[in-house]
This record gives structure tokens, sequence and C-alpha cells, in this order.
């Protein structure tokens, strides 16, 4: 892993021990490999720090903290992150092997300022599949998502963008909404 590795990947976890081995092997499995995961324990009291040990992988970085709720434990990975550029992921998702490949190709494609990146992903539920509304770019990005859920385990994100924009730790549900739209209002979105 490099100093300053392309992406630093958080993910935030509180007692989903049985879940995270799943999300975590698939970023072990990126076929693009300048990354660090930086897995934030919001106080987890169940065996969360033995499935992430059992990894054995230089570039996972565990961090337990007191509980805090979701935005806090993403906040904090934001402060520790080393990369140029943040993926999140939730404790019960997983990538794809080309996840982060197809963020590093539109990269090495991209003029200054950088855009903020979006992928389309997959949503499962109840053993049905369904592909995610695809961004229009002939709409306002802060008005289409205003009206399309984003989430942020979606973007790829500068990570100069993030030193004044973060979480809102008092909002219990819509988080990265509130985040994603202040960041639209001021940066470039590429899907």
């Amino acid at each position: 892993m490099s100093a300053q590795p392309l992406f630093s990947i958080i993910m935030p976890t509180h007692n989903r021990a049985s879940l995270i081995g799943k999300g975590i092997g698939s970023i072990i499995d990126q076929s693009w490999t300048d990354w660090e995961l930086l897995l934030i324990d919001d106080g987890s009291t169940d065996h969360t720090r033995t499935v992430v040990e059992a990894f054995q992988d230089p570039r996972i970085r565990y961090v337990h903290q007191p509980h805090g709720e979701r935005s806090r434990a993403r906040n904090r990975g934001i402060e520790l992150a080393r990369g140029t550029h943040l993926c999140f992921i939730d404790d019960d998702d997983y990538w794809l092997p080309e996840h982060l490949a197809h963020f590093q190709s539109a990269l090495a494609r991209t003029s200054s300022p950088p855009p903020i990146l979006r992928v389309h992903y997959w949503q499962e539920r109840a053993g049905k599949r369904r592909l995610t509304v695809r961004y229009d770019p002939e709409i306002s990005p802060i008005r289409f998502f205003a009206h399309h859920f984003c989430g942020v385990w979606s973007l790829c994100i500068p990570r100069d963008y993030l030193q004044d924009n973060r979480f809102p730790p008092n909002f219990r549900h819509w988080q990265d909404t509130h985040l994603i739209l202040r960041l639209l209002a001021q940066y470039p979105l590429q899907q």
C-alpha cells in the first residue's frame, strides 16, 4: 500500500459481525489494489474486531470508538483517511470486483476540478434485484437527487471536498442525502 493510496474506503459498523465479512472480502477482491479500508467500529459489543482481524491485510485499519451513530463513525473515517479520494461502503453491502477500477479509469480521464463520481448500484431485497435510477445530466444534480435517492456508497469524493463538509451527527436518517446535496451545490458530478 502506498503512503497515500488513491482510495480511502470508509466502512462504519455497529454490532454487525455476522455481516461485515462479505463487504470486507469484496474490497480485498478489488482488481484495483491501491486502497486503504478504514473500518470504524462504532461501539460494537459483539465479535466485530475478531472478524476484521481475521483478514490480516495491512491495508485494513480497524478503529474502535464509543457508540455515536453512523455520522460520527463516517466523520472519524474522513479525519483518518490518507487517500486522495474517499469511497464509502455500509457494513451490509458489497462491491463487485471492478468497482474501484471504474472510478480509477474515470479519474484518469478527468480534468480540474475533479468531479464527484457516481456509479449505478443494484439493490437486492427479498430475492429481487433492481438497478438504481441513472442520473440525467440534463437536470441539475441537486434537483435530481432531491427526488431520486443517491447513496453515499455509490460515490467517489475527492478528499479535499470533505474538509469543510461532514455528515450531520444530529440526523438519525438521511445523513448521506444531507451531505450529498451540499456537495453537489459546490462541485461537479460525473456518472
